[in-house]
């Protein structure tokens, strides 16, 4: 992933470079789905450009966990949506 950041005065740009892996067992016993997002070396060997001059290179680091809702889960109990059992 490449992304810039238009930030407002005073601050300066943001551009960051990232990678991204992924696990999925939401079918397994775990019933999740792990993301998780890491910077990478500056110049990955030529593919992404150098920031423009004007602009920082930032670094994040990012980590998701999906799960499945419990059937019991209070939120279900008062939503509105009609959910079939075992699809939520």
């Amino acid at each position: 992933i490449h992304a810039k950041l238009d930030m407002p005065w005073p601050l300066k740009n943001r551009d960051v470079v990232q990678e991204v892996c992924s696990v999925d067992e939401i079918d397994d016993d775990n019933h999740a789905i792990v993301i998780w997002v890491e910077s990478c070396d500056d110049d990955l060997d030529g593919l992404i450009p150098p920031p423009l001059a004007k602009d920082v290179r930032m670094k994040a680091e990012i980590g998701i966990m999906i799960r499945k809702c419990p059937e019991d889960h209070p939120c279900l109990a008062e939503s509105k949506a009609k959910y079939p059992s075992g699809e939520h």
